[in-house]
């Protein structure tokens, strides 16, 4: 649903809602999990990943129990090290999130209105709705879960070296494309090779530069005389396929991170034979194939033959409806019972539905944030105190119950949201008009500033957010 942006800024946190019909008597699909993280006990990698410790697995240990790392923290990377979530828990002394109903009924058909957009180029996609369609079909090498940690899915488990620079993945067993070749490490560093090429315009590339990619000159120069580089991998071997099963993922400098960016929403495996493309009846490895696909008017997935390794494809057949950018064509719709659920939905459609028999509104914090911010390179932004001072004079919390509905939460004015793990409380910001004003004088404002804030029409929220923050800034 987005990110905090940068903390030049002032920030309210906000939650995104999607909504679903539920007809009587039915519930909706779990999401589904590997086998390997929901097992009641530890599995034979999970004994050996504990009984053989790393050192730095041990450090993370030591400092967990000694109070220096919180165990939200130890659990993240414990398991981005390569320790299963199942082994992480336990060493955490936390219980396991409760698993999803796999007992639930197959057969049917989910309906969901949402755009449709264009997925021909799955790698370069830059919207969440196009990874919905790809996700079902193709699958993800990890997956990060609701927990935020990162566990095996293509892969069956990864290790590090100590210095964090040489990652070896191993490829599940067992996998195969829709057309029965099985999926290898080679497919896998075909993904990932080709999501880095500059040309493929993936944000993969902006992930990963910093430790897969270098600039090299092309021997050319642009119209000011400077030499044109391009980006290629650091090193020949940077992806290196060891066997059918073995990929080893060769860093320029150390990175922890590389599971949870292997489930980068543009990362999905696609069949190299098809080149990076994507359309109706495309190989793929998920519980789905694709079978009607027309931007702005609807997408068709029906389950795939076989049984997929997850044990997921309770429907048989997926629909997306695009409904256009009116919003309240896509609630007529799912009040009307031509969808079950809806992509979205913004906090003025909320009441709308709110109440309704078989609807359900789920909400879910993220990291979507209202910024405003200032041209810091300029008067009068290049003083900070301009800044602190709109922040004491902002009412987040009239802000959340005024222009959002109070589906939000405040914001700390720091660029880490509480979703993440690297968040700490820092207790609210003190909203005092007073203070505001002594800030503005002493920085030679005493009579209060005027200032022109230039907002977006669209989303609607964002306009709401910023005319009741001006309303409060002009008290």
């Amino acid at each position: 649903m987005g990110y905090h942006q940068r903390c030049r800024g002032l920030l309210l946190s906000a939650r995104a809602m999607s909504v679903a019909r539920m007809p009587a008597g039915s519930s909706a699909c779990p999401r589904p999990h590997p086998r390997r993280a929901t097992t009641g006990g530890a599995t034979k990698h999970e004994k050996e990943t504990i009984d053989m410790q790393t050192p730095t697995l041990t450090r993370l240990t030591e400092w967990m129990r000694e109070g220096r790392l919180s165990r939200r923290d130890f659990l993240r990377q414990s398991t981005l090290l390569g320790l299963s979530a199942t082994a992480a828990y336990s060493l955490a002394g936390l219980p396991m999130p409760a698993r999803a109903d796999t007992s639930l009924p197959r057969g049917g058909t989910l309906r969901m209105g949402m755009r449709v957009l264009d997925i021909s180029n799955p790698h370069a996609i830059s919207f969440g709705e196009g990874a919905a369609v790809i996700r079902p079909a193709c699958d993800y090498l990890t997956r990060t879960a609701q927990d935020n940690l990162t566990r095996p899915w293509l892969l069956d488990r990864w290790e590090a070296s100590e210095d964090l620079r040489t990652w070896t993945l191993h490829v599940r067993p067992g996998v195969t494309w829709h057309n029965g070749r099985p999926f290898t490490a080679e497919d896998a560093a075909w993904n990932i090779d080709h999501s880095l090429r500059p040309e493929t315009g993936s944000s993969v590339v902006g992930l990963m530069s910093g430790y897969m990619l270098t600039n090299e000159k092309t021997g050319e120069t642009d119209d000011d005389g400077n030499p044109v580089t391009r980006a290629v991998l650091w090193d020949a071997n940077a992806i290196e396929v060891v066997d059918d099963l073995t990929l080893r993922l060769n860093l320029k400098v150390a990175e922890t991170a590389v599971p949870e960016h292997l489930f980068h929403y543009p990362l999905s495996m696609l069949d190299p034979e098809e080149n990076g493309s994507y359309g109706v009846g495309s190989n793929g490895t998920g519980a789905y194939t694709m079978v009607e696909h027309a931007v702005g008017e609807r997408a068709v997935l029906e389950r795939a033959a076989g049984e997929h390794f997850s044990g997921g494809g309770h429907v048989d057949r997926i629909v997306f409806t695009d409904l256009g950018e009116d919003s309240a064509a896509a609630i007529s719709a799912l009040l009307t019972d031509q969808v079950d659920g809806i992509y979205e939905l913004s906090e003025s459609q909320a009441p709308m539905v709110t109440g309704v028999e078989h609807i359900e509104v789920y909400r879910a914090n993220t990291a979507q944030t209202a910024v405003a911010r200032g041209k810091v390179n300029q008067e009068p932004f290049n003083d900070p105190r301009i800044l602190l001072a709109m922040r004491h004079a902002t009412d987040s919390q009239s802000v959340i119950e005024r222009a959002l509905r109070g589906n939000a939460g405040p914001g700390d004015h720091t660029h880490v949201s509480p979703i993440h793990p690297e968040w700490a409380d820092l207790g609210p910001f003190e909203f005092n008009p007073e203070r505001a004003a002594e800030i503005l004088a002493e920085a030679g404002y005493p009579d209060g500033i005027d200032l022109e804030m230039v907002v977006k029409t669209q989303p609607n929220w964002e306009l709401d957010v910023a005319q009741v923050m001006v309303q409060d800034w002009a008290r």
